[in-house]
């Protein structure tokens, strides 16, 4: 389970170090996923990523933290 945050996380800073920034996350109670929405503000371009909630929660903090 901690290689799965850690690979969530290591894919959020990739998408970040790529010029992707969260515009908005959430947790989908129905299928227990957690989203986050990125986007790319100079290509205009989108990605989402999909976690299970414990994942997510992990990543919710990292993204607190890094916005700061």
């Amino acid at each position: 389970m901690k290689n799965d945050q850690n690979r969530i996380i290591k894919d959020f800073q990739q998408s970040y170090e790529k010029g992707y920034r969260c515009v908005y996350y959430e947790t989908d109670e129905k299928d227990k996923q957690f989203t986050v929405y990125l986007k790319n503000f100079s290509t205009e371009n989108t990605k989402v990523l999909k976690c299970s909630q414990e994942e997510g929660a992990q990543l919710k903090n990292y993204i607190n933290e890094i916005s700061q």
